[in-house]
């Protein structure tokens, strides 16, 4: 099987202002010069209906390096600071996944066992 890499994007820092204490976003706020451009309002108002600003989805996973450059890109373009982040997923079997969590449940179950055993013949 090829090894195929995934990305996706880390939101670093925001910009202040754009969420409240409790991280919500906050009603109202938007980019500085947002829908400035005569053709990106247009865009955003077709697609969208109105000119409410909203934060993408931060938790999407790409499977080509420049799609999650160019996410990372937009909140950049907000005023949040992004990083563009690659893993290597390992695939096994699901037979091999269900033998390997097995295995590791039995093994956390003996040290459990082996601790209480120590605990029992440690008292006088």
């Amino acid at each position: 099987m090829t090894i195929q890499k995934l990305y996706t994007v880390a939101v670093t820092d925001m910009p202040e202002g754009a969420f409240d204490d409790l991280g919500y976003p906050v009603e109202g706020w938007q980019p500085e010069e947002w829908l400035s451009d005569p053709d990106q309002f247009s865009w955003w108002i077709e697609k969208y209906g109105d000119t409410r600003f909203f934060w993408p989805k931060q938790d999407v996973v790409y499977r080509s390096r420049s799609s999650a450059q160019a996410r990372a890109n937009l909140f950049e373009s907000y005023g949040a600071k992004a990083e563009v982040l690659v893993c290597e997923p390992t695939w096994q079997s699901l037979a091999d996944m269900r033998a390997e969590h097995s295995k590791a449940r039995k093994a956390k179950r003996i040290a459990k066992l082996r601790a209480q055993r120590a605990e029992i013949e440690a008292r006088p």
